[in-house]
């Protein structure tokens, strides 16, 4: 369906990367929940999203 679809529609970059916002909410959510550690969440959360942005101007500079 991904596949079909990319063929059909074009998505702004900004969309992408907006995509991937609710998974750090999430976890947030889940570490809050269980009384887990939330530096460390939100520090994953952080470094995540640096090698996401770092992952996509490459891939954008490539291609």
């Amino acid at each position: 369906l991904l596949l079909a679809s990319a063929a059909l529609v074009r998505l702004p970059d900004a969309y992408l990367l907006q995509a991937a916002m609710p998974s750090g909410i999430n976890a947030l959510v889940v570490a809050h929940a269980y009384g887990l550690d939330l530096r460390v969440t939100a520090g994953a959360i952080a470094w995540t999203t640096v090698a996401a942005v770092a992952g996509g101007l490459i891939a954008a500079a490539v291609l």
